[in-house]
């Protein structure tokens, strides 16, 4: 049996912000837990 990944995504503002939606889209579509 598989282990669910998981990932916490922590985000001060800026640029990060703006690209984070992109990370998290991503992350999820590979199965992750993103938090």
């Amino acid at each position: 049996m598989l282990q669910k990944k998981k990932i916490l995504v922590g985000i001060t503002g800026g640029i990060a912000a703006y690209k984070a939606a992109d990370l998290v889209s991503a992350l999820r579509q590979e199965n992750y837990d993103v938090r």
